[in-house]
């Protein structure tokens, strides 16, 4: 048997891992090139340090890290940012976590580690003893709401009759769905998540990183629809994807067109798309199931169940090489989102993807 070892990404190796990807069935977003890519592209304090772990001369397993610099919150090593969930694939020890890490610490200063995964992903159980062996910490982070993708006939048939209602009430709204495949379209939908962030308190991505996804990976990892009301934007929905698996990235919708369900109109459209693309899983992102009702995470979590979702736990592993205790960024964020939503939006398009970049959410 051979023993395992890592190395970096290279000119080299990269036919080997596109090999060893290509017949993995559990990959997901997270492990794509052109998702790094993307990144590496849009932000100049982002940095990929990819590592494949092998055994002989065969890539077995896959350990996606970016390394985000930050004055603000300290430099951070991530799998993987901008993403609910990242994580490892395939096979792997401790010690190849720990040779990875060794290897960044001796470029970069190194604040602290995250590995982002949650309870669906393969060999979870498997992967949580591994990083407690490497001192990683278990931190619970809401959960995850994932759909089985079966087919139109049947997952329309399990649907609850409120369901189809609220579809059925979206069409005969008069809204008029078109995909993203084009600049002026994805600047369209820019516009509206710029302000929609606001009115959440959070910095926003720049408009180059979505230029960078969708020109990367309009053909691979990227699939957008718009929808219309009276030839205004009414919404706009981004799925990621890789292999099987797809990710709701981001989902806009303008209020002036609430009562026409612009939501139920493109989740709906693009569950469709992605039967017919053969995905069988949609990630519908982050949920929160035991706030109580009125609150506007309840009610995001209400819609999204009616999609006949399941929640997974959502785990976030951290090591800190300085030994001390680490607030994230993102939790010193949320005492700034008062204050946030009160920028005017021309500050807010000036440093949003400056601080989103940093933060790496």
């Amino acid at each position: 048997m051979f023993k395992m070892n890592i190395e970096l990404l290279n000119g080299n190796n990269g036919s080997l891992l596109q090999g060893f990807l290509n017949k993995n069935k559990n990959k997901q977003v997270s492990h794509a090139l052109q998702f790094r890519d993307a990144i590496e592209a849009s932000y100049p304090n982002c940095k990929s340090f990819y590592f494949l772990v092998f055994e002989g001369k065969c890539v077995v397993g896959l350990l996606p890290f970016v390394f985000i610099r930050s004055k603000l919150f300290g430099n951070r090593l991530i799998s993987s940012p901008f993403l609910d969930v990242g994580g490892f694939l395939g096979k792997f020890d401790n010690k190849c976590i720990d040779g990875a890490i060794s290897h960044v610490i001796e470029l970069e200063k190194l604040k602290f580690v995250e590995v982002r995964m949650n309870k669906f992903m393969h060999g979870f159980e498997n992967s949580k003893k591994i990083l407690q062996k490497s001192k990683f910490t278990d931190n619970p982070e809401k959960h995850q709401l994932i759909i089985d993708l079966t087919s139109e006939e049947d997952m329309w048939k399990r649907f609850h009759k409120h369901t189809r209602n609220d579809y059925r009430m979206s069409e005969k709204s008069g809204l008029v769905l078109s995909k993203i495949d084009s600049s002026k379209k994805l600047n369209q939908f820019y516009k509206l998540y710029v302000r929609q962030m606001k009115s959440f308190g959070s910095p926003q991505h720049s408009k180059k990183y979505f230029k960078n996804l969708f020109e990367f990976g309009k053909d691979s990892i990227f699939s957008g629809f718009n929808c219309y009301k009276d030839n205004t934007l009414a919404g706009s929905i981004i799925i990621l994807h890789y292999g099987e698996i797809g990710y709701v990235a981001f989902n806009v919708s303008n209020p002036n067109f609430r009562d026409c369900r612009p939501n139920d109109f493109l989740y709906w459209n693009a569950i469709k798309g992605c039967i017919k693309n053969k995905l069988t899983k949609l990630d519908l992102g982050q949920v929160e199931p035991n706030l109580k009702f009125g609150t506007r995470a309840r009610g995001l979590y209400k819609f999204k169940m009616k999609w006949l979702g399941e929640t997974y736990e959502r785990n976030y592993f951290r090591y800190n090489p300085q030994g001390a205790i680490e607030i994230s960024g993102k939790s010193k964020l949320k005492r700034l989102r008062s204050i946030w939503k009160l920028l005017p939006l021309w500050v807010i398009k000036l440093i949003g993807p400056k601080i989103c970049s940093e933060l790496g959410i």
